[in-house]
Order: C-alpha cells, then structure tokens, then sequence
C-alpha cells in the first residue's frame, strides 16, 4: 500500500460497480493504514457499467422491479438449496410456504444459516444455484402471493 492516505476515485467506483453488478450492499476493507466501508442504498440500485462495449453491457443483469418479496442471503458463504444430508431441494418453484419456514441455507465453513422466508405465498423464481457463492443481502429466491379470487 502506498504511504498516500487517499484512494484514487477510480478504484472505490468500480467496486461501486462491482458491489452493483453482484448485489451486494456493503463492503468493508481493512489493512494496517486504512479502512474503508462501503454502503450502497438498495433503493434504486441499478447496474453500472465501467466499460462501453455492447459485450460488457449484455453480462450485466437487469435489477427489474417484481411483484415478488425478495429472500436475500443473511451472510456471505455458498447457496446450498437442499440440506446437504438430503437430495431434494428445501422448496421447489410453485410450492407454497409459510412465513419463517426454512427455503435454503448459507453455508460458511461448517456452519449452516437457515434462510427464512420473510412472508407466507409460493416460491417464484429461484435466482441462484447449488453451490454458488453469494455476498451478504444477494437476492436467493422470489416469494409471489397468491391471488385470492373469489
């Protein structure tokens, strides 16, 4: 690290962007002469692009709003959708849940973190697979409500 106290804004922009483009939240970065914490608002959040060419902006993923309630990972770790002494996955798209009912888990290290439904209705889109990697607040899965028509 270099003896200047300042960060070039380029650097702390594109991990802006990065933090955007993976649905992160929050970043803290720490060494022996500095820290930096990083906040982004959810509110709002759309993809940043760091580069211009059409190749760049087709990766991107579209942040579309949705009628769904968005479970997000409470800590980073791996997106484990069946319990890892089962086969079948905790929930299934179109399978109705209750509030607090376990829908998938985090894994760090050893340990697992039950991720919990926030609301009662079904499981919509599953946004992310067996084994990936996800930061702290990432968007795992949509719960939709159903429409009660009499």
């Amino acid at each position: 690290m270099t003896q200047n106290k300042d960060m070039p804004m380029d650097i702390v922009w594109d991990m802006v962007a990065r933090m955007r483009r993976h649905g992160m939240q929050e970043l803290d970065v720490r060494d022996d002469t500095m820290a930096l914490r990083l906040r982004l608002n959810p509110v709002g959040m759309a993809p940043v692009a760091t580069e211009t060419s059409s190749d760049c902006m087709a990766s991107i993923p579209s942040i579309a709003p949705s009628s769904g309630t968005v479970v997000r990972s409470p800590c980073m770790g791996v997106a484990l959708l069946a319990h890892p002494l089962r086969s079948a996955p905790e929930v299934e798209p179109g399978q109705d849940v209750g509030e607090g009912d376990i829908v998938a888990f985090v894994g760090v290290d050893h340990i697992l973190y039950p991720v919990l439904a926030p609301c009662a209705g079904y499981v919509g889109e599953i946004k992310v697979t067996q084994g990936t990697v996800i930061g702290y607040h990432q968007p795992i899965m949509l719960i939709e409500k159903r429409n009660n028509i009499l």
